[in-house]
């Protein structure tokens, strides 16, 4: 058994957003001051946020739709894509559901595809 592969498929890995009020980008305040944070959550996003843990790994994630420059033929037809504008890992939650300390990672993915 291939136990690399076996602890990649482990890892916890939250894409998450990070616009306010879907126009406010909080993206360069995130990566300044070491965290992430949901604004005005409900209770089910209070407990996705209390159910993250340390050493576990978020992306800063851009969804939007593209028609062009793809790298296969779209037939001109918009398409759904998803842009990675950070990555992370998670190194603290003070459990109150609305941020986390995150620990940025310039230039490293570390995900496994």
């Amino acid at each position: 058994m291939d136990t690399t592969q076996e602890n990649a498929s482990s890892i916890t890995a939250w894409f998450v957003g990070a616009s306010f009020g879907h126009t406010d980008d909080q993206s360069a305040h995130f990566l300044e001051q070491g965290i992430w944070e949901i604004s005005n959550p409900r209770e089910k996003e209070r407990a996705s946020v209390r159910a993250m843990r340390p050493g576990e790994r978020i992306a800063i994630k851009a969804a939007y739709v593209r028609k062009h420059g793809l790298p296969y033929d779209n037939r001109q037809q918009p398409v759904s894509v998803m842009g990675i504008k950070a990555v992370g890992i998670f190194t603290g939650n003070l459990q109150d559901g609305e941020w986390v300390k995150v620990q940025n990672q310039v230039g490293a993915l570390g995900f496994a595809a």
